[in-house]
């Protein structure tokens, strides 16, 4: 399984291949090669799908957001009937409009307030966003924003016209104000939605699936295989830039769809297209660099808490722990009790400051239902979470805890990733191990620096705080092991 940063390095030297000084034909043909790259790949499919599922969290977000717009509009609905219903009866009693020209421009908002369905006209429509159109100036409207401009409109012409009758305006420009605010709530959900899009680098991703798919297609021969046939080689740029180019753009590509030979090169000359492609690539290749160096940047500060903990820290960490049990046992002598010993949690306790003090504020032993990870990450935090899972091994004062010690806290790390993930995303996890004890203490080691298990990546770390066993080879903690173990509870359960 290739690691982190050689996936990095790999993409580094992929995109550099693909985005250096190359045009036309040439372009095309390693766009097709870089994209095959992340498609095919396994690391790269990983960060891709979570590209994909950082666009269904927005997503998800952008339809709750219009809920609770529908909902609010629902409320006012029935205020707006009452305000209208009381302007009908003042006119129907007064006997002279202060404003007749206003009046006549306004009332026709008292027939459509006694509509029986308000919204009948968009209920074909959806909230669902035509997501090739996004980073388009003025996208689509969707029915919620139908509706709330609708009401918007009615809110603003009931103003004028509790001003033309001369009554109280006060509740009309309430409803005013409040349907105001959820216009600019609507625009502003989806402004975010289409920010997110369009830097997310999803679009870019699927601009250039359109492009090799294309490319894959009949109109399109690899020049590895060509003989005879004649090669069409700009018909996935003008199809693409047909596609995805600005309005005025889109007209001069639209001009060569009905030229009978596409392989002119005065397409190239006229229509700029390398920028377009290019661009995409760009996308992709910065969102991809920042979600693996986002995980880098978490992996880099446990390994250097690794490496201070071992070379550095060591004897204070031991008598740390060495103080902590001898207070226990007082405690418990006192008690007339047995001592118990919670070296987990101090030594937790000890990696929360090291995070704190780099710069990474994590939350200590927080409780979630039935879920209690050791420490979690700021979930409103830009960089993904962490979730971390802390086991000590070796002699504990009597008592041993070994191999199936660390497989018990490989299944909770595992158990904290399905649970986070739902919500907030979250796909990595740590699982820190101190071992302490003494020469004589096994040893442990991993086979794997990452475990991918799934949509998953764990990566288990050993911390060793006492002297090295060197007369017994480590004891490996094996993946297939930790799966094998995993199924066989999995089948006994059912």
């Amino acid at each position: 399984m290739i690691g982190t940063r050689q996936w990095v390095s790999s993409l580094n030297q992929q995109y550099t291949t693909v985005s250096s000084n190359r045009s036309g034909l040439d372009l095309l043909l390693a766009t097709r090669s870089f994209f095959n790259f992340l498609n095919t790949n396994h690391q790269s499919q990983r960060y891709v799908k979570e590209m994909e599922h950082d666009w269904e969290v927005i997503y998800r977000r952008w339809f709750s957001n219009c809920n609770e717009i529908r909902e609010e509009l629902y409320g006012l609905e029935q205020e707006i009937r009452k305000i209208g219903a009381q302007i009908q009866k003042f006119i129907q009693d007064v006997e002279e409009i202060p404003d007749e020209d206003n009046f006549e421009r306004s009332k026709h908002i008292l027939g459509k307030i006694r509509e029986a369905s308000w919204y009948q006209s968009w209920d074909n429509e959806t909230d669902n966003l035509d997501l090739d159109l996004l980073h388009v100036e003025r996208s689509p409207q969707t029915q919620t924003g139908y509706m709330v401009s609708h009401v918007l409109s009615v809110t603003q012409t009931l103003v004028r016209l509790a001003e033309a009758v001369g009554i109280e305006q006060e509740p009309a420009v309430r409803l005013r104000r409040l349907t105001q605010g959820l216009w600019r709530k609507y625009c502003s959900a989806q402004w975010k939605v289409k920010n997110d899009w369009t830097s997310s680098g999803k679009c870019a991703f699927e601009q250039l699936r359109t492009v090799v798919t294309i490319m894959d297609g009949d109109v399109f021969i690899d020049p590895a295989n060509l003989k005879f046939p004649q090669i069409l080689p700009f018909i996935p740029w003008i199809t693409l830039m047909a596609m995805y180019a600005p309005p005025d753009l889109r007209k001069e590509v639209e001009y060569w769809f009905n030229q009978p030979d596409i392989i002119n090169k005065d397409f190239e000359k006229d229509i700029d297209i390398e920028p377009v492609i290019k661009s995409c690539l760009q996308q992709v290749f910065t969102e991809l660099q920042f979600l693996a160096n986002s995980r880098l940047a978490h992996r880099h500060l446990v390994e250097r808490y690794k490496v201070r903990c071992e070379n550095y820290d060591w004897k204070y960490i031991t008598d740390m722990v060495q103080e902590y049990a001898q207070q226990k046992t007082k405690m418990a002598k006192q008690a007339d009790k047995r001592p118990r010993y919670e070296f987990e949690d101090l030594l937790t306790l000890h990696f929360a400051r090291y995070l704190h003090d780099n710069g990474y504020a994590v939350h200590y032993t927080p409780r979630d239902g039935v879920h209690e990870p050791d420490l979690l990450g700021d979930l409103s935090n830009e960089l993904e979470p962490i979730v971390v899972e802390a086991k000590v091994v070796g002699q504990r004062y009597g008592t041993e805890q070994g191999t199936p010690w660390i497989m018990s806290g490989l299944r909770a790390l595992l158990s904290y990733l399905e649970k986070y993930h739902s919500d907030y995303g979250v796909m990595d996890g740590y699982l820190i191990v101190f071992r302490l004890g003494d020469e004589t203490s096994p040893t442990y080691t991993f086979d794997q620096s990452e475990w991918v298990i799934g949509q998953f990546t764990i990566v288990p770390m050993i911390i060793n705080l006492s002297q090295l066993n060197k007369k017994d080879p480590p004891i490996i903690i094996r993946k297939e092991d930790f799966l094998s173990e995993l199924k066989g509870q999995v089948q006994s359960a059912s």
